[in-house]
């Protein structure tokens, strides 16, 4: 037992000092660089070792997320193909919310209410979707850019989140000629957001409301 202790103790050494100049001289397709972990130098290695019918390993041990086993830790690749379809849709549709009020939140100072309401705002993901493929055909047919523009009338697609645009713009052009919002912030009402700073054109509209105190 000594002895495998030591041998084992030896290679997790030597596995240790491995560098990643050392890994660039490696030429074999699969190495192990410690004892649990491989370096998969072709990529045509990858789906033999893991695949949409490849269980999971031992790392995904049930415990590490509690007691009772969650659909991360299912070594099954069966049992956790078919508890995961059962969750993709509700999960990627939330996560969806959380990435667009994340990005309003950011741009335009609050989020535009996506998760508070459970629903797809203005259509605006949907007309991201939906926009798409006209995107990857102007790309191939830009000659004819022109007829496949979108433009802030169209009622599908890109034309969706274009009016969406503008009636955000408006609305924060009049807030400031109202004196809502003010271009030093001296006294607490300046907007912070990507909106705001980097927009000489709001600027122009925004008073100067720096106090006297």
């Amino acid at each position: 037992m000594a002895v495998l202790g030591s041998l084992a103790g030896a290679s997790t050494l030597v596995y240790s000092k491995i560098t990643p100049l050392n890994l660039i001289l490696i030429r074999r397709p699969i190495t192990h660089i410690t004892p649990t972990m491989l370096l998969v130098n072709d990529p045509a290695q990858l789906p033999v070792i893991y695949h949409r019918q490849a269980d999971k390993s031992k790392h995904y041990i049930t415990g590490s997320f509690g007691e009772t086993e969650s659909i991360f830790n299912i070594q099954d690749y069966k049992v956790h193909a078919a508890h995961r379809k059962l969750i993709a849709g509700p999960v990627n549709l939330k996560l969806d919310y959380m990435a667009y009020d994340i990005i309003s939140t950011l741009a335009f100072g609050a989020p535009f209410g996506f998760i508070s309401t459970g629903s797809d705002v203005a259509s605006l993901i949907q007309g991201f979707h939906d926009g798409l493929p006209a995107c990857g055909l102007m790309c191939r047919l830009y000659p004819l850019k022109k007829y496949l523009v979108a433009k802030p009338t169209d009622n599908t697609g890109i034309g969706i989140l274009m009016r969406f645009r503008d009636k955000l713009l408006a609305q924060r052009i009049r807030e400031l000629q109202e004196g809502k919002y003010c271009k030093d912030g001296m006294d607490g009402r300046q907007r912070r957001d990507f909106l705001q700073f980097p927009n000489p054109h709001l600027h122009s509209h925004s008073p100067n409301c720096r106090s006297n105190v």
